[in-house]
Formats: structure tokens, C-alpha cells, sequence
């Protein structure tokens, strides 16, 4: 048996530098002055993750290509056969690091949302040429939306980016996290009715990545950072441990903390899909999980399909 906590996913923030300032960034949540470097544990927590138990090692940030070094530091450490995935606001690609990439079969998650693009993150990648022919040549390539209340519907958005990136890409999508660090106008005026047709859209096309490790719920949650301490996702100073500590001691340090809530509402229509257990909770939050819920669900019991005329893609 391992010595090491055992964790679904393994998302590693590289820095706390970015060269946007977007509307919606859950940094906000808690940072922290400087990011540590790797030392021998972590190494060797990296070197036995098992590919067929952990879904994927992540470079995140801040925005990890300010720190390129670091991201191939991390992957360097993998063992053969893990899922490698970098989250990006593609400002900092050049034809190196895609080469590098593609390489070494990196599933590369670009931030994009769509027409709203440029309101939310300050930016519209897509609009310069370089960068654009960058990334149509990422071989691993997905596409990671945030719907607020400027774009709520999820299979707009990505219309609008396949209308710039005419092949085949994945499409991830979530409703804006909602909590006192953001902005009121990201959820004001929210269009619920159109945030599920078009997650409905979304999923009946099947455009996310499908990980063959089945998604669980107590190992995600945490951030690792490059010493092993294990840290909030959004609340990045919040420690709740270390990668020899066990999941039952990172959940209590998370109820400590108060990122881990039980909602009381056992009637609530999602309540067996979400377990009554999360972080960042609002009404807007559960209202949009609820809506993507209910999408997967009658997708699952065969209540909608592609024939149905309501959803007709």
C-alpha cells in the first residue's frame, strides 16, 4: 500500500503570475506570495502516480507557460503512460512549446469564451493571426468555456469557436463559480433556460474529453503544489495537508477551513449527484449544477435524444 494519499486528479499550480486580469478568476479566493519549488517528495509522489488510477497530471497557474521551465519540470517527473494536460490562456504559445506539446501528447486546455471573450478576459486570442495558427496546430486541443451571464448558453459559444477553429477540438464548459470575490454582473440576469438547451445541445454531441478513469469526488478538491502541500482550488492558502496525508484528514481540514459544506437540502432533485457536498455554493451555483445535472440524467435514462424536436441539432 502506498504511503502517498491517493488523488483522482493531480492539478500542480506552477506560479501565481498571469498576464490577464480575468473578471471571472477564482485566484482571487486566496493567493499566496510565492509558489515553492519541487523538492524530493513530490518527485517521488509524481513518480508513482498510477496512470491507470489518476486521471491527469495538470500544469496550471496563474498561466504555467510564464514559466515554461517549470511545466517541463513537472512532466519530466510523470510516469509513462500518465495523461499530461496543460490549462493555458494561450497569450505565451510559440511553435516551440506546441512542438513540445504535441510531442508528448499533451492535452492542451485553452481558455475561451466565446463572443465574450474579450469582455471577460480583457483579450481576444483568436484575433491574432499567430497565435490562431498556434493553436489550430495543437494536436490535443480543448477548448475550456466559462458561461456567465454574458454567454450563458455553453453550444453558442462553442459554435462561435468552431466558426474560428474549423476541426475537430474538445469543448469543456462550466457555469461561473460564484462567491464574494467576483463580479455581480457575471451572474445578474443568468438565463438558466438557456444554459441547460445548450448544455442539452453539448451533451448529446459529446464534445468533452472522455477520461477513462471514472471521476471521484474525494480526490478532487485540492490543489498540490510543488513541495506536496495540498491546497485549496480556488483558496490557495488554505493547506489542508500534505501527499502523506489521508483523504479523511484533507476533508476535515476542508470542513475546518469551511471550503467543504454539506447543503441540508436532501430534497433537493440532484442531491444523490452532487452528494450535498461542495465548495463555493450560492443559489446561482446550485441552479446551474442543477441544470446540467438534469441534462446528463436524461441523457443517461434515454428522455431526450438528437430525434427529439425541442433539442434538433
Amino acid at each position: 500500500m502506498s504511503k502517498f494519499i491517493g488523488l483522482n486528479r493531480v492539478c500542480v499550480p506552477l506560479s501565481m503570475d498571469c498576464d490577464l486580469s480575468c473578471r471571472y478568476c477564482y485566484r482571487n479566493a486566496g493567493r499566496i506570495p510565492k509558489v515553492p519549488e519541487f523538492n524530493d517528495l513530490m518527485r517521488e509522489f509524481l513518480g508513482q502516480l498510477d496512470p491507470t488510477k489518476t486521471q491527469a497530471l495538470v500544469a496550471s497557474g496563474g498561466e504555467p507557460l510564464l514559466h515554461w521551465d517549470k511545466v517541463q519540470e513537472l512532466f519530466s517527473y510523470a510516469p509513462k503512460g500518465m495523461h499530461l494536460k496543460v490549462m493555458t490562456n494561450g497569450l505565451n504559445l510559440t511553435r516551440n512549446i506546441v512542438d513540445y506539446l504535441n510531442e508528448h501528447k499533451v492535452e492542451t486546455w485553452v481558455s475561451y469564451d466565446g463572443s465574450a471573450t474579450q469582455w471577460l478576459r480583457g483579450v481576444d486570442i483568436l484575433q491574432d493571426p499567430e497565435i490562431k495558427s498556434l493553436v489550430m496546430s495543437i494536436d490535443h486541443l480543448t477548448f475550456c468555456c466559462c458561461c456567465t451571464s454574458k454567454n450563458p448558453d455553453p453550444y453558442k459559444n462553442y459554435l462561435e469557436i468552431k466558426a474560428q477553429i474549423p476541426r475537430h477540438f474538445y469543448f469543456h464548459y462550466n457555469a461561473v463559480f460564484v462567491d464574494k470575490y467576483l463580479h455581480p454582473e457575471l451572474v445578474e440576469g443568468f438565463d438558466y433556460r438557456a444554459f441547460r438547451d445548450g448544455s442539452m445541445h453539448c451533451e448529446l454531441l459529446d464534445l468533452d474529453y472522455t477520461n477513462p478513469i471514472p471521476f471521484a469526488y474525494k480526490g478532487s478538491g485540492v490543489n498540490v503544489l510543488p513541495n506536496g502541500d495540498l491546497v485549496g482550488m480556488a483558496e490557495i492558502d488554505h493547506k489542508y495537508g500534505t501527499v502523506l496525508s489521508t483523504i479523511e484528514e484533507v476533508i476535515a481540514k476542508r470542513r475546518e477551513w469551511g471550503d467543504l459544506v454539506t447543503c441540508p437540502n436532501k430534497t433537493c432533485v440532484v442531491y444523490s449527484a452532487c452528494k450535498g457536498q461542495g465548495q463555493n455554493r450560492s443559489p446561482h451555483f446550485c441552479q446551474s449544477r442543477i441544470k446540467k445535472i438534469e441534462v446528463k440524467s436524461a441523457i443517461k435514462h434515454k428522455e431526450i435524444s438528437n430525434d427529439d424536436p425541442e433539442f434538433c441539432l
